[in-house]
């Protein structure tokens, strides 16, 4: 399966976690989208997307870990990397 599509894919259910968790998102939202800053997520928001990401893809994220995942497109990547 081609990468571009496995990103595809994991970009579109991460939308719509985002979409589920928060009360709006603007659009569009793109692989550069800050999650904080463009979409206006905040700490409690994040807490739920990492749970609901962890349950839906079957792998962990760790707290420290959460720090460095800034964009939809580090999400999306980590997912990629980590998913089992």
């Amino acid at each position: 399966m081609p990468i571009t599509f496995l990103m595809s894919s994991t970009l579109n259910r991460f939308k719509a976690i985002l979409a589920d968790a928060l009360v709006s998102i603007p659009e569009p939202v793109t692989m550069d989208s800050r999650l904080l800053e463009d979409i206006g997520a905040d700490s409690l928001d994040m807490i739920d997307v990492q749970l609901v990401v962890e349950e839906e893809f079957g792998l962990s994220v760790p707290d420290d870990e959460m720090d460095g995942l800034l964009t939809v497109g580090d999400w999306v990547n980590y997912i990629d990397a980590h998913a089992k």
